[in-house]
Formats: structure tokens, C-alpha cells, sequence
């Protein structure tokens, strides 16, 4: 005959140990959405420029250029062959948990008609790939410039060199973009050998193009966009896009609600796990 009382302890076990998860999850992904906050609050003090002209202006070639395009511009989102319900920028925001979500490396002026405009190195897509684009004056973009701090011209031409002979990668497949995905949210770690160690010939997204770039700067290929914006080794330079629109309410639940708790839910499974283990030992004595 079963021990409705033990059925009980065991329930009331799960309870508390999914109010503690729960709880763990919730204060963690608050704070980090309130650092968040606050660190875009404090740069967007920052004036935009007068237009793109003026904003390319204040490049120098291997500044870092982080991208927000807007939710009407964007298409669906598509897994491989399946397409999704949802737009590719939801998709992009609530998984990198920033609406600046694509990142790119500024390469140089253009010429002629395209004077004081220019390229940047991207990783664009599945199809793309890693290419040189141009920006030309309809980029219907928002787009924040930084600079890494320390670097030498030398050095910034290297990481330009490095990203040239990255021209014709191949962007990561569904099941690659999906394993990077989860790989940053558990938390792990890769050192910057491995970053370097791919070679031309390593498929890739466009945060972890930016980081074998500056690999001395970015270690772990797999961190966010924010965190990499927010790094203590960037310093933000210009902002354009005063004519995009503002950030819709929707993108800022995905960025500052969703990615967080995503973010820490790991956190949040260790700690119920944790105040379930104790309660059983509690309840054996």
C-alpha cells in the first residue's frame, strides 16, 4: 500500500523546488536585463550623425558595427527548409537577446561615386555567406560604431587581412546556428586557439566573425551581441539611423524579458535541483 503522506513530501518537494527555480531564474534575468538597460541608456546619449556620409566619416577600418533592422522590413524566418510563422528579426532578437543583433567589421572608403561610403565583412546568411557588402545611402538600418580599444593600425590591418582571405566561408547550417545558440546559453567557453584555429575553411555566424577577428579581444566565440557592444574593450564611436523608428515594444520584451530568462535558465534548473536534493535529505532524518 503506497504512503500518501510520501506522495505528499515528494510533491511538495517539486513545488518548492520549482518556486525556487523559478524565483532563481527571475532575479538573475532582472538583473541582467537592468545592466543592459542601463548600458544602452547611458550610450544612447550619444547624438546620431547628420547622415550616412557623416557617419562613415568617423570610421577607420576594423571598427565593429552592430545592426538594427527593423521588425516591418524584415521577412519570416525560415529553419532549413521550414519556414516559420514569426519574423527572421523576432527570431534573431529573442535568441541573442539584443534588438542591434548582426554584427559586421567596417573594411574601408569607397571610391568614386561611392566616396565617403564604404564596405564592411559580414557574415550574412546561408547563402552568402561571409562577403564584402557595401553600405550604400538606402540602408534602412539603425547601426551602432565601436572601436577596439588598444589596437594599432597594425594590428587593425591584420584583423581586415584575416577577415579577406574569410571571403566565401559558408555561413553555418540550421543544426550549427542551433548548437551555437544553445552553447551560449549554458555558459561555455572557448579560448581563443580554437578561435584561430579554424582556418578559412570553418563555417560560421556573424559575432563569431568578429571574434577571430580580434581574437586577443573576444576569447569566447560564442558571446552575444550585447556583450560584446558592452565589452570593456569597446568604446562606442557614432551612431545613424535617427530615421529608422523607434524600438517597438515587442523587441524590447524579446531583448529584455525573454533572452534574459533564457539566458539564466540553467541557473534557475540547478537551484531547484539543488532545493530539492536538500529537502529530500531533510525529510530522510
Amino acid at each position: 500500500m503506497k504512503n500518501p503522506y510520501a506522495e505528499d513530501d515528494v510533491r511538495e518537494r517539486l513545488r518548492n523546488a520549482v518556486l525556487t527555480g523559478l524565483g532563481t531564474t527571475t532575479a538573475l534575468a532582472a538583473g541582467q536585463s537592468s545592466i543592459g538597460m542601463y548600458r544602452d541608456a547611458q550610450e544612447n546619449k550619444m547624438k546620431y550623425t547628420r547622415g550616412l556620409d557623416d557617419f562613415m566619416g568617423k570610421l577607420k577600418p576594423g571598427d565593429v558595427l552592430f545592426h538594427r533592422r527593423p521588425t516591418k522590413w524584415s521577412g519570416k524566418s525560415d529553419l532549413g527548409p521550414f519556414e516559420l510563422p514569426i519574423k527572421e528579426t523576432d527570431v534573431m532578437i529573442g535568441a541573442k537577446g539584443d534588438q542591434f543583433y548582426h554584427a559586421s567589421i567596417y573594411g574601408d572608403k569607397g571610391r568614386g561615386k561611392r566616396r565617403g561610403l564604404g564596405t564592411i565583412y559580414e557574415a550574412a546568411d546561408w547563402e552568402k555567406g561571409v562577403t564584402k557588402s557595401p553600405i550604400t545611402g538606402d540602408f534602412a538600418e539603425e547601426i551602432k560604431a565601436y572601436r577596439p580599444k588598444g589596437q594599432t593600425p597594425e594590428t587593425r590591418r591584420a584583423a581586415i587581412d584575416y577577415l579577406k582571405k574569410r571571403i566565401g566561408t559558408q555561413y553555418k547550417e540550421a543544426p550549427g546556428v542551433i548548437a551555437h545558440g544553445l552553447t551560449h546559453h549554458a555558459g561555455i567557453r572557448a579560448p581563443s586557439k580554437q578561435i584561430c584555429g579554424l582556418g578559412p575553411g570553418g563555417k560560421t555566424v556573424c559575432t563569431e566573425l568578429v571574434a577571430e577577428a580580434y581574437p586577443k579581444i573576444f576569447k569566447d566565440r560564442f558571446m552575444s551581441p550585447m556583450n560584446m557592444r558592452h565589452s570593456k574593450d569597446m568604446e562606442l564611436i557614432a551612431r545613424y539611423g535617427a530615421n529608422v523608428g523607434k524600438n517597438p515594444l515587442k523587441d524590447a520584451i524579446l531583448s529584455r524579458a525573454l533572452y534574459p530568462l533564457l539566458r539564466n535558465a540553467k541557473w534557475g534548473l540547478l537551484a531547484g535541483a539543488g532545493a530539492y536534493g536538500l529537502q529530500s535529505i531533510g525529510d530522510s532524518k
